[in-house]
């Protein structure tokens, strides 16, 4: 019986990249909270995005600003819950 290997798409391996950062940011903001924790990810798609920029299809491309766009919103979210408790 022979096992036949199917290289990965692009998006697949974008896919595994941010399950691989997903996992190390939760190990990294364990004890710090919510907020680290979201913010790692928000690197981490970023990061992602400018690495993979060029070879990537128009669609993968909007696809992942969606997710840029929705953690910029909860980043600026926890970036005012913060300003409104220092000067609160």
């Amino acid at each position: 019986m022979r096992v036949h290997l199917v290289p990965m798409q692009l998006s697949e391996k974008i896919v595994f990249a941010m399950i691989v950062w997903v996992t190390f940011a939760l190990i990294l903001a364990f004890n710090s909270g919510i907020e680290v924790f979201l913010t790692l990810i928000l690197i981490g798609v970023l990061v992602v995005r400018e690495l993979t920029d060029s070879f990537t299809p128009v669609k993968t491309k909007e696809r992942i600003d969606f997710f840029i766009y929705t953690f910029l919103v909860v980043f600026a979210i926890i970036v005012v819950r913060r300003v409104w408790e220092i000067l609160a």
